[in-house]
């Protein structure tokens, strides 16, 4: 589901066909595993973040400027 563009904005895409041998997909499929692993660990930290702020603030603790 996609949102229409706002008033004078232009929408350009470009759709790219990948032919990669053996080696290189899998160099992109390394990559794509690494980005992956990236993003679960980010979204754990942030999640753990959320958790203990609430905790906090369930405490009393106030939050630091």
């Amino acid at each position: 589901m996609s949102r229409p563009p706002q008033r004078g904005f232009t929408v350009l895409a470009y759709r790219l066909a990948l032919d990669p041998n053996a080696m290189v997909a899998g160099r992109l499929h390394s990559h794509a595993g690494v980005a992956r692993a990236a993003h679960n660990w980010a979204v754990e930290y942030v999640t753990s973040v959320w958790w203990q702020r609430k905790a906090e603030a369930s405490y009393g603790i106030p939050e630091e400027c």
